[in-house]
C-alpha cells in the first residue's frame, strides 16, 4: 500500500520514470507539475491492482513520453 504525495515539478527524461510503484493499493497524489519529455520515459508508473491516480497540477506531454501508466485491474 504504497502512498506518494508529490507537490513539487517532476521533470522526467532520458527514458527515466519518476515515480516508479510495484504492489497493489497504491495511491499517488500529484499536487505539482508534471513534464515527461522522450520515448520510454514515464511520469508516473504503477504495476498493481486497485491504483488511485490523483493529478491535480498541470502536465505537458511530448517526444512520445507517458505521463501515466498503470498495469493492473480497478484502478481509478
Amino acid at each position: 500500500n504504497a502512498v506518494v504525495n508529490q507537490d513539487g515539478e517532476l521533470d522526467v527524461s532520458g527514458g527515466g520514470h519518476g515515480i516508479d510503484i510495484t504492489g497493489d493499493s497504491a495511491t499517488v497524489d500529484n499536487k505539482g507539475g508534471m513534464t515527461v519529455t522522450d520515448p520510454d520515459s514515464i511520469g508516473i508508473q504503477i504495476d498493481g491492482d486497485k491504483a488511485v491516480v490523483n493529478n491535480d497540477g498541470d502536465s505537458a506531454i511530448s517526444n512520445g513520453g507517458t505521463g501515466t501508466q498503470i498495469n493492473g485491474d480497478e484502478a481509478t
